[in-house]
């Protein structure tokens, strides 16, 4: 009886072994069908790439309660010089009304000096390393996960805080699970225990005759290959496993210095038009078509006496070159401009974006360029079945003034 039970129990783990990878599961958190929140590891780990936004919306509202009390002490003053300024009006006295003019405009100068002050006090920019760690340890352990949630949510759908686009509330995001396991080990570990406590409630239940010699040879061989098959499927996994590595770290370097590229290439296109570009065809047209002014100065400008002396000469002070974009972005490698919006080893083009955010009340240009991992390892064959999709390597950002790699 006690080697049934015994059976009994290891059919049920090797089910256990069968079901696992199917019933388990990490939380993911989507918003609508459009985008995933992948957060790693969970708040309570203390992983928030988006903590310091949060942070900065709390200083935000310090700075906009200030600058308030501001406005309020100086609105006696305020509304003394506008009654000046009608009196001024009413007797027609012009010399005391330019007085007055200048008066306010010195008054809404000093405001906006002093508001701009406020803004920049509270602007983490301006807090100590201490500071803002302090902050930062503070708003972790108060943050709640769904109200964290909602700020990358709104991050993520509307990274230049455009007014009109409807901010997202936790009612819009939904729970799902992620299955991260590789299936293929555990199906096949489980089938083979689940074979094994199989023969041996045969066994017990004289349902086989194990005595007889075709039996034993049968259910050797049986097992014999199985063995062999679970042994061959281990090693490959983990060979596979290394091999996939390998090659995903000389996939990803060779990605990395193309958006390296692409970042210099936005750069050069900033410096020439005063902003970002978010179409490929512009940017690869600028490339190729446009020219930029190289100015190389004959005479040392900071020398005065050098200058005088080269202008009483007649001489030229500077010369003036044009040159190639790309001839000049990229003066030590040869780039192949038409395919730099190409994934490599993809059929896929980088997602190009670029925009213009709020910092301080003043309008800063973004861009990002960005591609998922998947897109460049999907047509091998040794991809793991539990790969993280959505992993991605991004240059720049949409949501902070920055030009470097997440890597």
């Amino acid at each position: 009886m006690l080697q049934k039970v015994l059976a009994i129990v290891i059919v049920f783990i090797g089910l256990t072994a069968v079901i696992f990878p199917f019933a388990s599961g990490d939380q993911a958190y989507f918003i609508g069908d459009s985008y995933y929140i992948n957060l790693k590891d969970s708040v309570d780990q203390k992983y928030e790439p988006y903590i310091n936004s949060l942070v900065q919306q709390d200083l935000s509202k310090k700075a906009a309660r200030e600058k308030k009390e501001l406005r309020t002490a100086l609105k006696p003053k305020a509304d003394s010089i506008e009654t000046q300024i009608i009196v001024a009006t009413e007797k027609k006295n012009g010399l005391k009304l330019e007085k007055l003019r200048i008066v306010k405009q010195e008054f809404q100068t000093k405001l906006i000096d002093d508001e701009n002050e406020i803004d920049e006090k509270y602007s983490i920019r301006s807090l100590s390393e201490k500071e803002l760690k302090n902050l930062i340890s503070a708003k972790k352990d108060s943050v709640s996960l769904s109200d964290y949630l909602v700020a990358i949510a709104n991050e993520l759908v509307n990274p230049t805080k455009d007014e009109n686009v409807t901010a997202l509330s936790s009612k819009d995001i939904q729970i799902n699970k992620i299955n991260q396991q590789s299936t293929t080990p555990f199906l096949i570990s489980g089938l083979l225990i689940v074979l094994c406590g199989a023969l041996i409630y045969a066994a017990q239940s004289n349902l086989i005759n194990f005595a007889a010699l075709q039996t034993k040879l049968i259910i050797s061989s049986v097992l014999g290959i199985a063995c062999v098959i679970v042994a061959g499927l281990s090693y490959y996994s983990f060979a596979d496993r290394l091999a996939f590595e390998k090659e995903l770290a000389s996939r990803e370097l060779e990605v990395k210095e193309k958006l390296l590229d692409i970042r210099d290439l936005q750069l050069s296109y900033f410096e020439a038009k005063n902003k970002y570009c978010n179409k490929w065809e512009k940017l690869i047209d600028f490339a190729k078509n446009d020219s930029v002014k190289i100015v190389k100065y004959l005479v040392n400008k900071d020398d005065t006496a050098a200058v005088n002396q080269a202008l009483q000469q007649g001489l030229e002070l500077e010369e003036i070159q044009w040159k190639k974009v790309a001839e000049v972005t990229f003066p030590n490698k040869k780039v192949d401009i038409d395919a730099i919006a190409r994934v490599p080893y993809s059929k896929e083009n980088f997602e190009l974006n670029a925009g213009i955010i709020k910092r301080n009340e003043r309008d800063v240009h973004v861009f990002e360029v960005k591609t998922l991992k998947y897109n460049f390892v999907k047509n091998l064959s040794i991809l793991p079945e539990n790969f993280d999709k959505q992993k991605a390597l991004v240059v720049g950002s949409m949501i902070e003034p920055s030009t470097e790699g997440n890597w």
